[in-house]
């Protein structure tokens, strides 16, 4: 698990990484490390892919901070704090699905569309395969055929994460 440099000092390039570990003694148990933090600038090898699709993702998130009503919609400032993270993701045929600790979900079609999506504020962020970016409620999405494929496709895949738990 890897968590970007903190949004109260961004210019500081360190990021901390959970390392999960597995203990077997009868049963199957998860536990999670003591955190490691390290600099952007030298990265270990063994988290040298992991290091690049979290600068990739924290540019995405940059950009798309730029955007007022996705400020309102989806803020930067977690209730887990400055740790938000993503907690499970899969890939498919289609499509790329994250879910973070704040329950927000991101899906990345491989078309260059994406919806990303916050079901405390009944919300989405939906963008079509040219690039244009759209902010609306639930109950808007339905009524565009395109935007609700998508909206089911990502909840099937979260019902098949979930079911895994």
């Amino acid at each position: 698990m890897l968590t970007c440099p903190t949004s109260r000092n961004p210019t500081k390039n360190i990021f901390s990484y959970f390392e999960r570990s597995t203990r077997t003694s009868g049963k199957t148990s998860r536990s999670i490390a003591p955190p490691k933090s390290y600099s952007l600038d030298n990265v270990p090898e063994n988290l040298q892919k992991k290091v690049t699709l979290l600068k990739h993702f924290r540019s995405y998130l940059e950009e798309q901070s730029k955007c007022k009503r996705t400020k309102h919609m989806f803020p930067r400032k977690s209730e887990h704090g400055d740790n938000l993270h993503v907690k499970k993701w899969i890939r498919t045929r289609h499509a790329i699905f994250y879910r973070f600790t704040d329950e927000t979900i991101q899906v990345s079609f491989f078309d260059k569309s994406e919806i990303i999506m916050n079901s405390s504020k009944r919300c989405f962020l939906y963008t079509d395969k040219r690039g244009q970016r759209s902010a609306m409620r639930y109950d808007e999405g339905r009524k565009c055929a395109e935007v609700l494929k998508r909206m089911k496709y990502a909840r099937d895949l979260l019902g098949q994460i979930l079911a895994k738990v």
